[in-house]
């Protein structure tokens, strides 16, 4: 518990603080980008170096996302306001637990009807782990990784068959003969259609022969 002003919030927000080992903290939490030392009460609204008592077993989402985002508003409001606030940060464990179950946050003004109250839940997104002592149960952080690349190999293979499919051309139509030319290929013959039986479209050469054309050998058609 603190009492927040404008004089116990930092000037210069400390980088690389040294955290110490908070309580039931294990080799088994090291290196798996989900536990965190965590402050109980943020360095950006009391000023504090690391003291274990003030560090408790957090996940990196905890820490980062959700407790973040309530300090950046109790601090905002503080400076904004030039207010007194009250702030109390309880942590909740079950039975012998290592890790708590969650946090909850209070902060409520002593000058104005400010007030904050939110329990925060211990998780790791797409990750579930004992709360005992930290064992990972699940991760699927490596699935969904596996599934984003098999969705990118497969988007590549999707424009690999796009690229090879036919290509649409430019072509002339002769109705009278029912034939076809390529546009651009010079085509003598093509002079020599009527304007009532020519027509212009763009089309692949599969989908002119479907419709009972045929296609001109003068116009080096592949």
């Amino acid at each position: 518990m603190a009492i927040l002003s404008k004089n116990t919030i930092p000037l210069v927000i400390k980088k690389n603080l040294k955290y110490p080992n908070p309580y039931g903290w294990n080799k088994n939490l090291e290196n798996k980008n989900v536990f965190e030392r965590c402050h109980i009460i943020a360095y950006s609204l009391f000023a504090r170096f690391a003291d274990k008592k003030n560090i408790f077993i957090g996940t990196n989402f905890l820490n980062t996302s959700v407790m973040a985002k309530i300090e950046r508003r109790v601090r905002n409001y503080i400076m904004e306001n030039n207010v007194k606030v009250l702030y109390k940060v309880t942590i909740r464990y079950k039975g012998v637990d290592q890790i708590p179950t969650g946090i909850l946050i209070e902060a409520e003004s002593l000058d104005d009807d400010f007030n904050v109250c939110e329990f925060c839940y211990n998780v790791q997104k797409g990750v579930k782990f004992n709360y005992k002592d930290g064992t990972i149960i699940e991760d699927t952080r490596i699935n969904s990784i596996r599934k984003a690349k098999n969705l990118l190999n497969k988007k590549s293979n999707l424009n690999i068959i796009k690229k090879t499919k036919e290509q649409t051309k430019d072509y002339i139509i002769d109705r009278k003969k029912l034939q076809f030319h390529l546009k651009n290929a010079n085509c003598k013959k093509i002079d020599n259609i009527g304007l009532k039986f020519l027509n212009e479209t763009t089309a692949t050469r599969t989908e002119l022969l479907k419709v009972d054309l045929t296609s001109c050998n003068c116009c080096n058609e592949n």
